[in-house]
Parts: C-alpha cells; sequence; structure tokens
C-alpha cells in the first residue's frame, strides 16, 4: 500500500490508499476504499484547545500553506510537532516567544491524511487533530 489516508467524520473512519495489487505492470496504481463504523465514541471538535495554559489555533483542515498561532502562557520557548497516525514525527518547529503565529508549509513527505500538532512547552503540552488536504 501507499500513501495511505485516514478521515474521521463522527460516524465512520475511511481509510483510503493505493497499490499495485491488481495490476503490477501500471505505475499509477489503484485506489482503495474501506469504511468502518465507529460505534461508542464520540469525537469533540473545538477550533481551541488549552491544556495548563498552553493553546494552539488552527483549522481542522489544513492545506500546503496554513497559518497557525500559539501561546505558551507563562513559557519562553517550546516546541510543534506535526505527527502522523503512526506516531512518527513528520516535522517539528522551534517556537521562540510566549506568542505567535508562524504559516506552516508542508514539504513532500506530508501527504493528505490525518495528524496531530502538540505544542509541548516545558513540562506541558496541548494536541490538535488535523486533517491535510492537497
Amino acid at each position: 500500500s501507499r500513501r495511505p489516508s485516514l478521515a474521521c467524520d463522527g460516524n465512520y473512519l475511511h481509510l483510503f490508499w493505493f497499490d499495485l495489487r491488481d495490476d503490477p505492470s501500471n505505475i499509477v496504481g489503484e485506489i482503495y476504499y474501506k469504511r468502518k463504523t465507529l460505534t461508542g465514541i464520540q469525537e469533540t471538535v473545538s477550533g481551541k484547545f488549552r491544556s495548563l495554559g498552553l493553546s494552539l489555533y488552527c483549522s481542522s483542515i489544513l492545506r500546503r500553506s496554513s497559518l497557525i498561532r500559539y501561546d505558551l502562557g507563562d513559557k519562553k520557548q517550546g516546541l510543534i510537532d506535526l505527527i502522523d497516525i503512526t506516531g512518527r514525527v513528520v516535522m517539528t518547529f522551534p517556537v521562540h516567544c510566549n506568542s505567535g503565529e508562524f504559516v506552516l508549509n508542508f514539504n513532500k513527505e506530508v501527504g493528505s491524511g490525518v495528524y496531530f500538532l502538540i505544542l509541548k512547552a516545558g513540562s506541558r503540552y496541548t494536541i490538535k487533530k488535523v486533517s491535510v488536504i492537497y
């Protein structure tokens, strides 16, 4: 499988990927899709997440270039990590002032799918789930 992408709409978990299983001579591959019904899971949707004085503001859907706002509270520096659904850190951005904003430009390793932005400062952190769409 190549470049799997997950999306969740509250009722279903959607998985998209492409591979060459049906035609190995095909360079592009075929697109496949599976859907799993989510039962007993309630997703909280919010544009602003706070955890012990930290806050991270951004759209829940990110494009190749997206504005990220953060507030470190009383901390002077921190890190923002972009993590894929397997837990791999895809990108890291140091932040060096109490609050600010920057434009996140994705590199070629970041494909469409579900990711997590984690703002860390000292022993505190806050997490925001985002979908990257090209």
